[in-house]
């Protein structure tokens, strides 16, 4: 019994870490995205998935 509980509290800490791991990336990603459209790149045409032609 003391090993099951020992592999759900590895698989929590996993969890865990992963769940950290991918907050990390998408505030990082968030971060380039905004320094690149502030600087121009990319165009807010490209991120929306218009591939540039312009939908308005």
């Amino acid at each position: 019994m003391h090993r099951r509980y020992g592999k759900a509290f590895r698989r929590a800490h996993e969890l865990r870490a992963e769940a950290r791991r991918a907050l990390l990336l998408a505030e990082e990603t968030a971060r380039l995205l905004t320094g690149g459209l502030t600087g121009g790149q990319p165009s807010p045409h490209e991120m929306d998935g218009a591939g540039g032609a312009d939908h308005t």
